[in-house]
């Protein structure tokens, strides 16, 4: 997407949130992908986790601010030099296949991750804004489990994100 001037990695990890409390319980901050991502040594580091904490909102809410911070704070340190993406958490479709709530991601999650970027100072990726303005809306944008991407919500995704590494 962005060309050969860019080395791209993938540290993602399915299930991980900030706070460790719903999904699979894996905290993003202690598991490999997190360790291994401070050591490909990025200019451009892209935070997108939220989502997974909203299915355990009801014990994340006291801490998912002050882990959020606490992520990004860990990212300054090891890579003082890099731009730190945050990206709003997509949107989910209502009864999916997970409990994931949407309507705790846009209400408590997302005006949470907006002002965390306007705070520290960090371009944010408003992906549920633009999500939820696309043409047709965004119900595409998802498998039949009403989380994950689908191939054309991946490429509408990844679309978002390199537009936003370019203009950086």
């Amino acid at each position: 997407e962005l060309g050969g001037d860019y080395s791209v990695g993938n540290f993602g990890l399915n299930g991980a949130s900030v706070t460790g409390y719903g999904g699979s319980g894996l905290k993003y901050a202690e598991q490999s992908e997190f360790d291994n991502s401070i050591a490909f040594d990025p200019n451009v580091i892209v935070i997108m986790l939220g989502a997974n904490d909203a299915n355990g909102w009801a014990n994340a809410a006291a801490s998912y601010e002050s882990e959020l911070r606490a992520l990004i704070a860990a990212y300054r340190s090891a890579c003082p030099d890099a731009e730190i993406l945050l990206v709003t958490s997509a949107p989910t479709l209502d009864g999916n296949g997970f409990g994931i709530p949407n309507d705790v991601i846009k209400d408590s999650v997302n005006p949470i991750q907006r002002a965390v970027a306007g705070d520290l100072g960090l371009t944010l990726v408003d992906l549920r804004e633009q999500m939820e303005n696309a043409d047709g809306g965004y119900a595409a944008f998802f498998r039949d489990d009403g989380v994950h991407l689908s191939e054309a919500g991946a490429q509408f995704v990844s679309d978002v994100i390199a537009d936003a590494v370019r203009a950086l």
